[in-house]
């Protein structure tokens, strides 16, 4: 049986849901704030109710272009933080009315700051009565799946490796003339493993 998670986005001033199955993205949808533009910057109290209107379209949106319902998803995935209040209040919220009681998280064998975090809502999530389950890392030919395997794997320019890492569609991106800027931020970061 396929594995939908929905993925909700709302930290600052777009609002976006995308839903995977299987490791593959389905749908991504994002309403973008352009009320902020006359203010020179984000205003929290417009990106909060900006949110309150966009949340139930997008994800609408996302479901149907994905071909599922709101009854097919297996997990749904939220930004917690860090970001501005009032709208991770938007994303939280409405992910819990979806019934949120389980929280899914894999073991990061490079990330020591990724392993607190971990530790901690194993520790703060069940009094709140969400579950949290700290599973093993998905690896391919011995290599843990990571954003921080994946990093490493550009830095080096080890394409055999990135290909297979990231599903075909991600390693298209980044052997495609739009992913220069990103390769180049990684290239010249020196240590790209976030400890």
């Amino acid at each position: 049986m396929p594995e939908y998670l929905l993925g909700i986005e709302s930290s600052c001033d777009d609002t976006s849901a995308a839903v995977i199955q299987d490791g593959y993205l389905l749908s991504n949808v994002i309403a973008s704030q352009q009320v902020h533009k006359e203010y020179g910057g984000v205003v929290p109290e417009l990106a909060s109710r900006a949110h309150e209107q966009n949340i139930v379209p997008v994800v609408s949106q996302a479901l149907q272009k994905a071909g599922i319902g709101p009854g097919d998803l297996s997990a749904i995935a939220f930004t917690r933080g860090p970001g501005l209040l009032g709208s991770l209040l938007v994303g939280t919220s409405f992910a819990k009315a979806l019934g949120i009681d389980r929280r899914i998280v894999a073991e990061e064998p490079f990330s020591e700051t990724t392993n607190i975090y971990n530790r901690a809502m194993r520790e703060a999530l069940p009094p709140a009565g969400i579950d949290c389950m700290i599973l093993p890392r998905f690896g391919i030919d011995g290599v843990p799946v990571s954003a921080s395997a994946v990093r490493q794997a550009i830095h080096d320019g080890d394409w055999d490796t990135l290909e297979k890492l990231v599903p075909p569609t991600t390693y298209a991106f980044f052997r495609s003339p739009e992913a220069a800027p990103v390769i180049a931020r990684i290239r010249g970061t020196a240590d790209v493993i976030h400890h």
